[in-house]
């Protein structure tokens, strides 16, 4: 088996870089319509359709890592988020930047299911956690180094010089995997004591444990990824106005909600890493992921609730964290469940589950937001996070450690 960090450290670095133009998008294509060449109504349509299309590719993808290996495919992603940075910054009109899109959501589909299965390949129950949430630690702060840098950039350099950039690094981030990251998948014999299975057979893909697993990821961003994301703004202005006062201070609602997302990255960064680690002390995921869903639930009551500025602040806060907290047991608990045979399309059943959630959650939440308010899009996910607690305590998915088990 190779060395965890001798892997770990090109596959974050690739990972972050490819994501640079994505993020920059996000920043930039809302106030720069017209140097796309795009309606102002178009631009959901497009920064969505990524995920979109990741839908129907995760499961496939995740049959080509298991017959093909990891290096070759992940290559051809990160080649991929070359050729779709770069598009962003030279196509002009609807449907050229929307092939863009669909160019990287098939690059992300292929980066994501390929990380796990590799972060699966190098791990053991034993640290797949620490592993896990230090690899989205890593990821994450290139998510948020390019929202900051898209914002910047576009405005320093002009639109098309941005995506221009974060083509180029991406590219850096293909040089680095050509250069260091090797081959991790098979033939790659598992230890006896790695052998995962729960209450004695070993696990089908279609098994209620890891069918709970994917559902409790789709509740998750649904609310984190889907609903938080595209509604914070909406929040802010109907609780604080626009220009919004916060305290002593006064920000337009723009620039507040900047603020509020990249807290939540940096929030949810710190918590991948410290419920990873917690994860792998306990030697079990769910009590781990149970707290972070219960501290989710309550971030969203406050928010349906509250309307003073610490009660949204806190419970976006309390959002973040969990969120942050559970989408790395989550991914752990499914490296768990399903190392061996057919593990890349298990793991892609579990990404499509969070495609799924990320994608609808804007659309449904604000048809809710429309028909009935805000507060009841909060107290929504808090049902749909409600549902997935009940779940995970009920179907009880992952495996205890031996080795902890022994100890004790």
């Amino acid at each position: 088996m190779h060395s965890p960090w001798r892997v770990l450290l090109p596959l974050s670095t690739a990972t972050a870089l490819s994501l640079l133009g994505d993020s920059a998008l996000y920043s930039a294509l809302p106030s720069h319509t017209t140097a796309a060449g795009i309606a102002l109504g178009a631009v959901g349509l497009i920064l969505g359709a990524n995920r979109l299309v990741r839908i129907f590719l995760n499961s496939p993808v995740g049959a080509l890592y298991d017959r093909a290996g990891r290096r070759r495919p992940f290559i051809v992603a990160l080649g991929l988020g070359v050729v779709s940075t770069v598009a962003y910054a030279l196509a002009r009109g609807f449907w050229p930047l929307l092939a863009a899109r669909l160019v990287w959501g098939t690059a992300w589909a292929l980066i994501m299911v390929g990380s796990y299965n590799i972060l699966l390949d190098i791990s053991t129950p034993a640290d797949r956690g620490r592993i896990t949430g230090a690899y989205q630690a890593l990821t994450f702060l290139g998510g948020a180094i390019g929202m900051l840098l898209g914002g910047f950039l576009t405005d320093l350099l002009g639109y098309r010089a941005t995506f221009l950039i974060c083509a180029a690094g991406t590219g850096l981030g293909l040089l680095v995997t050509l250069a260091f990251l090797p081959e991790t998948g098979r033939p790659h014999p598992r230890p006896h004591h790695e052998s995962t299975t729960v209450n004695g057979p070993p696990l089908r893909l279609w098994n209620r444990h890891l069918l709970s697993v994917s559902y409790t990821s789709f509740a998750s961003m649904f609310v984190g990824n889907g609903v938080l994301m595209s509604t914070i703004g909406l929040l802010l202005k109907e609780r604080f106005g626009d220009p919004a006062h916060v305290g002593p201070l006064v920000l337009g609602v723009a620039s507040l909600t900047g603020i509020f997302l990249s807290s939540r990255t940096l929030l949810g960064i710190a918590f991948n890493l410290i419920s990873g680690y917690s994860s792998d002390r306990l030697g079990r995921r769910g009590p781990v992921t149970l707290g972070g869903l219960l501290i989710l639930l309550g971030g969203l009551l406050l928010l349906a609730w509250g309307g003073d500025t610490w009660t949204v602040i806190l419970g976006f806060a309390l959002a973040a964290i969990g969120g942050g907290a559970v989408f790395t047991t989550l991914a752990a608990m499914t490296g768990d469940l399903v190392a061996g045979e057919g593990q890349g399309v298990a793991i892609g059943l579990f990404a499509t589950a969070g495609d799924i959630g990320a994608a609808s959650g804007p659309m449904v939440g604000y048809l809710i937001a429309e028909w009935w308010g805000l507060p009841w899009v909060y107290l929504t996910c808090a049902l749909l996070v409600g549902s997935a607690c009940a779940i995970l305590a009920l179907v009880r998915p992952g495996v205890r450690r031996a080795s902890v088990a022994a100890s004790r």
